[in-house]
This record gives C-alpha cells, structure tokens and sequence, in this order.
C-alpha cells in the first residue's frame, strides 16, 4: 500500500516510541489506567468540499487525569475504512467538564473523488485512495449525571503524509477536518 521507507510510516514509528517512553517513565501513571469505549456520528470535508457522514467506534485508556491514548474507527460515507490513534492531553475545567487536545496518526482507504474543480468529470474513472498522515484536534468532554457516560465532542484536522491508490489524483486538497460527537462509557 505504501512505501517500506515512507515520511509517513517514520512519523507513525517515532509517535508509538514516544507513547512507549511515556509508559516506562511514568509507571506510577498507570496504577491510574481507566478505559473507554463508545461510538459516534463523524461529519468530514473531504476533497472538494464535499461532506461526508460516517458512524464512528471510539475507544481509549485514560493513564491519569491527565494523559490518555484513545482510537476511532470510522464506519460508512465515502470512507472504506479509517483508523486512527492519538495521544490525548486533558485539562479539566470543571468536576463533569474537561477539554483535551491530541495529536496522532491515520489510515483512510476511501473511495475515489470523481470531481475536478468545482466541475464534475466523468473522465477521471474511478477507485480507492489510501492516506496515511498526521491527525491533530481539540475537544471537550462532558460527564453525564456524574456517571459512566460521557458525551465527547473533537474537531480534528487530517494531512496526508502518504498517498496511494488507483483513485488518487496529485490536485486532491492537502487536509482535511472532521467534527464528531460521541458518547462514550467508562469502566
């Protein structure tokens, strides 16, 4: 799918050593470990500004207050497939109420973009398009009632480091951004 030695797959290695630093330098952090799982509705601008909606599957592990690595995979739309894997720092405003950030990597394998412009052009056939990049939003959390569920909001920001596929064109727009809601369940 893409190559051995690839910009993309350097940043994907370098991202999990850092996570794996984390955890033998902080051991404390992860008497504190606490998962999460939940699912979602995820709103896209793709490539030529169309929209595109997908379900989505989140999941992650919370080490402290503070530090968490969390995944989603995305289901539906235009989109084959689509995984990604980000390491989250929260901040948290209220008891029931946090903001995070994240930083992270992704796979999409998604359909071809048929258009060329603003113009549709049938000439351009059609395919897959596989992208490998760096993923980076903000967000907000809400625990609900005190509970386990919480509802969680993200924006984040897709650039492709590496692109393949029969469906890829070079003009494709260099990122893209995603909203998504979730409600997600603590253990």
């Amino acid at each position: 799918m893409f190559a051995e030695s690839s910009l993309g797959e350097f940043i994907v290695r370098k991202f999990l050593s850092a996570l794996a630093v984390l955890f033998v330098v902080q051991p404390a952090a992860l008497a504190e470990i606490k998962p999460y799982v939940g699912g979602g509705v995820s709103v896209e601008e793709v490539p030529y500004n169309q929209t595109e909606i997908s379900g989505m599957i989140v999941g992650g592990i919370d080490f402290n207050k503070n530090l968490g690595i969390e995944g989603e995979l995305l289901i539906g739309g235009e989109t084959n497939y689509g995984a990604s894997v980000f390491a989250s720092g929260k901040f948290p405003v209220f008891k029931s109420l946090k903001l995070h950030g994240r930083l992270g990597a992704f796979v999409h394998n998604r359909e071809a973009v048929n258009f060329c412009g603003s113009n549709r052009c049938s000439s351009y056939g059609s395919g897959t398009a596989n992208y490998l990049g760096v993923a980076y939003g903000v967000g907000a959390e809400y625990q609900i009632l005190e509970g386990p569920l919480s509802a969680k909001f993200d924006v984040t920001f897709y650039t492709p480091l590496e692109t393949s596929g029969d469906g890829y064109r070079r003009n494709d727009k260099d990122t893209w951004d995603m909203v998504s809601g979730s409600i997600i369940y603590r253990f």
